[in-house]
């Protein structure tokens, strides 16, 4: 595993960026399937961990250009969407039209000061961000949840992943060129980084269980790629091959 990140610091890495970050999610073949395998994930985990999920107070960190914001709305009571970068902002006005978009840094301002939520997302933040960024985030986010919330954030670079590993050794190799340094964030790095600002495991997901390396030209063709991993996504036994995961996590002390 290496720690080498491709970032000295991600809060700038999405700044000035907008439409064509989100459209990537619907125009690459790998991860348009991926993305809709992941929606029906989320959708499935806020049904199962809320008993009224419309009364819900929802807030996505590093919201982007709304995805999560979007896919959420109409399941949940209202929803606050927070980013750095005021051009991903404006794509997710866009299309996540009842939500409150704020531009701020959390861990550097008091935006949102006293305000609790019961559900907090953040998506593809973690894996990328450097370790003191994620202890800063992780801080933040754990203050803001609610008594009985639920915090849900994804791995898109996990460790240990066929894709990972395939990647790695192609690169080792010298058959695959190294453009930016490799990167991953492991099971257990997640679920340490958690626990040291007071939560704990409820549940996860898996997706992503073939080792594909070229997410926008794959050689697979996509209905195919699409049955394979809504196959593998309820096969436990796979998910230790997954390059993606989704967990859920809550407060210790609200454990059962």
């Amino acid at each position: 595993m290496t720690t080498e990140l491709p970032f000295d610091d991600y809060r700038a890495s999405h700044l000035g960026k907008g439409g064509e970050y989100h459209d990537k999610f619907s125009r690459f073949a790998y991860t348009s399937v991926i993305w809709d395998l992941e929606q029906r994930q989320m959708l499935d985990l806020v049904a199962a961990q809320f008993a009224d999920p419309g009364s819900t107070r929802h807030m996505d960190f590093a919201c982007g250009t709304g995805r999560i914001l979007a896919l959420l709305e109409p399941a949940v009571g209202n929803s606050t969407g927070v980013d750095i970068s005021d051009s991903m902002l404006a794509v997710a006005g866009e299309r996540a039209m009842k939500a409150r978009l704020i531009c701020t840094d959390l861990t550097r301002s008091q935006e949102l000061a006293g305000e609790q939520f019961d559900l907090i997302t953040s998506f593809r933040l973690f894996p990328n961000a450097e370790p003191q960024l994620r202890e800063e985030v992780m801080a933040q986010l754990s203050r803001r949840l609610a008594p009985g919330g639920r915090l849900i954030f994804n791995n898109h670079k996990r460790c240990g992943s066929l894709a990972f590993r395939w990647r790695s050794f192609l690169t080792r190799i010298g058959l695959k060129r190294k453009k930016k340094p490799l990167h991953c964030m492991s099971d257990e790095e997640a679920v340490k980084l958690a626990a040291r600002h007071g939560l704990e495991l409820v549940t996860e997901r898996h997706l992503g269980v073939l080792p594909i390396l070229r997410p926008k030209r794959p050689l697979l063709p996509k209905a195919f790629m699409r049955w394979v991993e809504a196959w593998a996504a309820t096969k436990p036994g796979l998910a230790r091959h997954a390059a993606f995961k989704i967990y859920v996590f809550q407060l210790a002390a609200a454990a059962d």
